[in-house]
Order: C-alpha cells, then structure tokens, then sequence
C-alpha cells in the first residue's frame, strides 16, 4: 500500500526508482538466505561451536584474494521487476470502467492493477478490462476486441 501511495503521487509518465521498487523474486530469495545465514552466526555468537555452515550457499561469494565475502548478484539479463511495474502504466478511469482505449492499461495491453485509478485488478465488475488475467474467458472476445479499437483514442476518462 506505501508504495501504491507513492506511484499514485507521480506523473503516470515517469518510472518508478529501482531503489523503491518491492524485490522480485530472484532478488528476494538470495536475500532471505543471507539472512538467514547472517542471523544464525548472530544467534550463536556466544556458543562455542558457531555453526559451520558454508557462506557461499547462502547467497555469498568468496573472494580468495581479498580474503572476503562480497554478496552474490543477480544473474545478467535478470529484470529488476515484472514487466507491468516497469512500465508503470496505470489507468485513472471512473466513467469507462477500462472498456475502451481510453483506458492506458488496455491500450498498453495489460491488465488493470492495484496501482490503478480503478483500484479494482478486475476482482469486481467495477473494472472491465479485458487483459485482466482473471477475467472470465467468452466467446464474445472478438467483439469486445472491435470495441477496443473503433473507441476515440482521444477521448479522456
């Protein structure tokens, strides 16, 4: 919700900063990991026998020369968020409900998002943007797919 707070009070045109970004997954785990690794020594610092665990399956890796343990990075090509945040496209719709390409998530193609003006993530039939991945699938999609495109692309929500 912070950070919904914060996306909302930007222009729709600028993009999130990396740093305010939530973690994806790939960034997540590793992190959990060294933490893990990092409160087990923590806890332990007071035994005699700390744990012996190996740093470097715990998101480290070892640098033999300066004799330290640097944190292990992402994999190259790794994106630093889903495809949707990065485009931070968001919609403000109220009167169109995201049916037409007034709507700037069905116009981009994507489905409606918590971050959305709507507020909706099409869990309701306050939005009904077809791109929403829990929308129901019908036969009258081609129909819809018309209506997307004869809408004035100028009009405004």
């Amino acid at each position: 919700k912070l950070w919904k707070k914060k996306a909302d009070s930007c222009k729709s045109t600028t993009n999130p900063k990396l740093n305010r970004l939530p973690p994806t997954e790939e960034a997540l785990i590793p992190n959990i990991s060294r933490a893990h690794w990092q409160l087990a020594i923590h806890y332990s610092c007071m035994e005699p026998d700390p744990p012996a665990g190996d740093p470097c399956k715990f998101g480290w890796t070892r640098d033999e020369q300066a004799k330290a343990l640097n944190l292990l990075m992402l994999p190259t090509g790794t994106k630093y968020a889903p495809d949707a945040v990065l485009k931070s496209t968001r919609c403000n719709c109220k009167a169109s409900q995201c049916k037409t390409n007034a709507c700037s998530c069905a116009k981009a193609k994507m489905g409606c998002s918590e971050f959305c003006g709507c507020g909706d993530e099409g869990y309701t039939n306050e939005c009904n943007n077809k791109w929403n991945e829990n929308q129901y699938e019908s036969d009258d999609e081609d129909e819809n797919e018309d209506e997307f495109e004869d809408e004035d692309e100028d009009n405004e929500d």
